[in-house]
């Protein structure tokens, strides 16, 4: 049978405006949910970023399209230090689209994301969540992860700035 959701690696080092389109477009629309108030990450912006990445961090990254392929749904990104510190931590985000979620997208993202942390040899995946975008503590809740660490992020505009 074949999959009507096929997620696959995104290439970084050798990502062009075209292939990283996609990309831009969904993390701009899931950046639209938790973080509002910024503005879009321009596609050129997000290309430097891709080919940028440093050497002592390996990043993985996979999008999960549409039946179509049309459009990225859902994605995971798993970062590892490469550095000799905390060498059993992987970081790792699951993303899945609002209009496609409670439907096994993001389950199936969280077993690749765990296969990558497993290949290396990481005992621990450490994720994020934002209040502004709830369902990301519900689905961690459904897949077993632990708060570790809460944080806020305090933004201020520069020219509400006084002084």
């Amino acid at each position: 049978m074949i999959d009507p959701y096929p997620f696959y690696p995104v290439d970084l080092a050798k990502a062009t405006a075209e292939s990283i389109a996609p990309i831009n477009l969904f993390n701009n629309s899931m950046c639209k949910e938790y973080r509002p108030d910024d503005p879009p990450l321009p596609l050129e912006e997000h290309l430097q970023l891709a080919k940028n990445i440093p050497e002592f961090i390996d990043v993985q990254m996979w999008a999960l399209w549409n039946p179509e392929k049309t459009i990225v749904i859902g994605q995971i990104e798993s970062e590892m230090y490469l550095t000799g510190e905390n060498q059993h931590v992987s970081m790792g985000t699951v993303e899945v689209l609002p209009e496609y979620r409670q439907s096994g997208l993001g389950k199936k993202l969280f077993e690749k994301l765990v296969q990558l942390a497993q290949d290396n040899k990481r005992r621990l995946i450490m994720m994020q969540t934002y209040s502004t975008a709830p369902a990301g503590e519900a689905f961690m809740k459904r897949i077993g992860a632990q708060p570790g660490l809460a944080t806020h992020i305090n933004q201020v505009r520069v020219q509400d700035v006084n002084g």
